[in-house]
């Protein structure tokens, strides 16, 4: 299975969901449901009227590896804090790409930031909380930067990052994507790979997806 055989990366995908339950963790914000639909390779998001070509060899993430991610994370994050948690983002679509472990997911939820509404505040929280749980990992540096980039005619807010282990070999890239809409809807996509190849062509992909 692929958790035995990738436990470095699997251990991102925890990294992830772990940092969304810790953000979340005061907010008391309601996770709103939403329908994913696919003819052939395009992907659609109703409520976010957003439609992407997915690139060959990508395809939806089984069930059960996506539970299995959650309920890890929900167990990290609930240990480290000593308390029941209730995660308040809600996962809208969840890809994989075989060969290798690749995968891209899209979460959100209602607007209700911790910090009497400063949504910027809330979104470099997130960032550096992504940032300092994949150091702490151990044996693990992590090279950011932090930018802007173009989805479909949005210009979501961009967190890149490079993981290399302790004997400095790239392990793997990072991409977090975030938007606030104006309805206040908070917006999270998030790619990793460990192949260049893998990361540029989701990235021209979601260059050219759309939002209605």
């Amino acid at each position: 299975m692929i958790f035995k055989r990738l436990p470095q990366m699997k251990a991102i995908i925890y990294v992830i969901l772990f940092s969304f339950l810790i953000i979340g963790c005061q907010d008391s914000a309601t996770s709103k449901s939403d329908s994913v639909t696919s003819t052939e390779k395009v992907y659609t998001i109703e409520s976010l009227n957003w439609k992407m070509d997915i690139p060959e060899n990508w395809s939806n993430m089984k069930q059960d590896h996506i539970e299995q991610y959650k309920a890890q994370g929900q167990k990290d994050a609930e240990a480290k804090f000593g308390k029941e948690i209730k995660n308040t983002w809600v996962s809208l679509l969840q890809l994989e790409r075989k060969p290798g472990f690749n995968t891209f997911g899209v979460s959100a939820k209602t607007h209700n930031e911790r910090r009497d509404g400063d949504y910027q505040g809330g979104k470099q929280l997130r960032f550096d909380s992504m940032k300092k749980m994949q150091e702490n990992r151990g044996g693990i540096r992590v090279e950011s930067t932090q930018g802007k980039f173009k989805i479909g005619d949005l210009l979501f807010d961009q967190l890149s990052m490079k993981l290399y282990t302790s004997n400095n070999n790239l392990e793997s890239f990072q991409d977090v994507f975030e938007y606030r809409f104006p309805d206040d809807d908070i917006v999270i996509m998030s790619l990793v790979t460990s192949s260049e190849v893998t990361l540029n062509e989701m990235r021209k992909a979601l260059a050219n997806s759309s939002f209605d």
